[in-house]
């Protein structure tokens, strides 16, 4: 068995997961809540963002780590690469609003228009950007010389899901 204990690190700036609220989207008068992200997410989004990577020609990762707009850069580099890594991202998506990939690609239970709201809430999400600040805390460390934005992460009104 696993002890889970609170650990809050003061070096640490922005949204402490583990006491934020979920984000929430709200699609044909249905509120989605976002579940919380975990490792298992992880490994899944460096597997979309690589295959993006590599057949769109950027760096994602390099691009998170050294920005101050965590969600603004993730919903630009999320665009860029739905193209190529579609199915992926659906399902990904569905799975952190908990619903199936049929439901998510339903236009009478997700329209057009939502998947702009949904974006922006996984965006703004607090474990997303919570692990993109550690990240790039701990590539700062590791790289000498290299100084890795350290953002302050406090999504704009704009960013934020509306209710």
């Amino acid at each position: 068995m696993i002890e889970q204990t609170k650990h809050v690190d003061e070096t640490i700036t922005g949204v402490n997961p583990l006491l934020a609220d979920m984000p929430t989207v709200t699609s044909n008068g249905v509120t989605y809540t976002l579940r919380r992200l975990g490792i298992a997410d992880v490994f899944r989004m460096v597997r979309i963002m690589g295959l993006g990577s590599k057949v769109a020609g950027i760096d994602i990762m390099t691009e998170l780590t050294n920005t101050d707009d965590i969600a603004g850069t993730l919903a630009v580099q999320l665009c860029t690469i739905l193209p190529f890594a579609e199915r992926q991202i659906s399902e990904m998506l569905a799975d952190v609003l908990c619903v199936t990939p049929e439901q998510f690609a339903d236009p009478d239970v997700f329209p057009m228009e939502s998947i702009v709201d949904v974006v922006q809430a996984v965006a703004a999400h607090p474990d997303l950007t919570s692990f993109f600040t550690r990240l790039s805390q701990l590539l700062g460390m590791m790289l000498p010389g290299a100084e890795a934005a350290t953002p302050e992460v406090t999504p704009s009104e704009s960013m934020m899901p509306s209710a």
